[in-house]
């Protein structure tokens, strides 16, 4: 990937667009904000301000909220990124997350630092929907899945980075985890505006025409709203239910629990990658189809592995961090096949965020109200929430099958699974 290329179309006279290096870069640098702030949640709320552990889930909350509202901006916001520059865009909304962070570093009460981390979701989610829709058009239609595989990894990477960085920093003071932040936020702005123009790649332009001039050949949205609820409500059950299972049930000890859980997060990072290059090759129904079976039955089996032996334990989490991978990217195939753009990839991540919130608030009422000392509850959250996955699966595959059977012209690399499923 050359750090600068040239629209073929438009001659030498063209402006230099950035390379691919440049917004997965800064796709990297995004995700260390808010990952940096997790280990230190408790040092920055209830310590800080003196509220309940409870009251401090409202700041991982809040910003989703804004995350939700500015949504209906993103469509406006896109116009001016298509005619003008979306490097201009996604560098005001970084600056404004720089400043907001700075802001909740100083000691403005915890009811005003709620406020404003519902601001700054507003201001992280413009930032993610503007850089993976300059991804997804940064190139040909060949090897979109490539794109946004790295997209993945680089996401995943940076939320990996900024957890370790935020335990490290929070370790000499937690307020540094979120002044290290903002400069973060800092250094993607200038840096967003050698973004100038989206430029889609030249074997890509008959398909982008035909999707404007034809907003029916497009894929349906939905279908990516609820694989990414459904994968981040797994992932949420992953991190929050399933370590108090290996240590009250299986008897794991913390850095076993750690250890196995990362592995697997650092499996979906790095696989995101390949996994998106074999999109590519096969289609992101069919990859969805097998690695959806093998998520299922991975997650579901954590409870009958954990009390065998430590290793089978690990080759579980192993395939499932692996298929995760391959539904992180298969997800990111299906939002970009809408056309929809910034406002998809808005609504994309929002359906992602409330997918991991939604999952761990209701394996904690079921444990609340269902636990016991054996087992059995344990059973039903994780069996449930893999029996939840698979049906989603279900039914975003026949879905979309229906959906692009009613086109001319469906995905050529799905085109033989859709017609399957549907008539079947």
């Amino acid at each position: 990937m050359n750090i600068m290329q040239v629209n073929p179309k438009m001659g030498d006279t063209t402006a230099r667009r950035p390379g691919l290096w440049l917004p997965l870069g800064l796709l990297f640098a995004s995700a260390l904000p808010d990952a940096m702030v997790v280990p230190v949640l408790h040092d920055l709320m209830v310590v800080r301000y003196g509220v309940s552990p409870a009251a401090s889930h409202a700041f991982m909350c809040i910003n989703l909220v804004g995350a939700i509202l500015v949504i209906g901006l993103i469509g406006r916001l896109r116009q001016l990124g298509t005619s003008g520059s979306p490097g201009k865009i996604i560098a005001v909304a970084a600056l404004v997350n720089a400043l907001l962070l700075a802001l909740m570093a100083l000691p403005i009460g915890f009811s005003l630092t709620l406020f404003v981390r519902f601001l700054e979701g507003a201001a992280d989610l413009i930032v993610y929907a503007f850089l993976f829709d300059y991804l997804a058009k940064a190139g040909p239609n060949e090897s979109k899945g490539q794109r946004m595989g790295a997209a993945a990894t680089c996401l995943m990477l940076g939320i990996a980075t900024g957890i370790g960085l935020g335990g490290w920093i929070g370790s000499i003071n937690p307020v540094f985890a979120l002044w290290i932040g903002a400069i973060s936020c800092l250094f993607v702005a200038p840096i967003a505006l050698q973004i100038r123009t989206i430029v889609v790649g030249e074997s890509s332009n008959e398909t982008t025409a035909d999707s404007q001039s034809q907003p029916s050949l497009r894929g349906p949205l939905w279908p990516s709203l609820v694989m990414m609820f459904s994968d981040r409500a797994v992932v949420g059950v992953l991190i929050s239910t399933v370590p108090l299972f290996l240590a009250s049930r299986a008897g794991l000890s913390s850095g076993e629990i750690g250890s196995l859980i990362g592995v697997s997060m650092l499996m979906t990072a790095l696989g995101a990658w390949p996994a998106g290059r074999l999109s590519d090759r096969i289609g992101p129904l069919r990859l969805r189809l097998f690695a959806g079976l093998v998520y299922a039955i991975a997650f579901a089996s954590i409870v009958f592995t954990a009390m065998e032996s430590t290793t089978m334990l690990a080759c579980a989490m192993l395939a499932f961090g692996i298929a995760g991978a391959a539904l992180f990217a298969s997800s990111l195939m299906t939002v970009v096949q809408s056309g929809l753009g910034p406002s998809g990839m808005a609504a994309y991540h929002t359906s992602g965020n409330l997918g991991f919130l939604l999952g761990p608030v209701c394996a904690g009422l079921t444990l609340k109200y269902f636990g016991g000392p054996g087992i059995g509850v344990y059973v039903a959250i994780i069996g449930g929430t893999a029996l939840m996955h698979a049906i989603s699966t279900t039914i975003v595959l026949f879905g979309t099958s229906l959906a692009w059977r009613r086109l001319k012209m469906p995905p050529s690399d799905d085109a033989e699974l859709a017609t399957d499923l549907a008539s079947s």
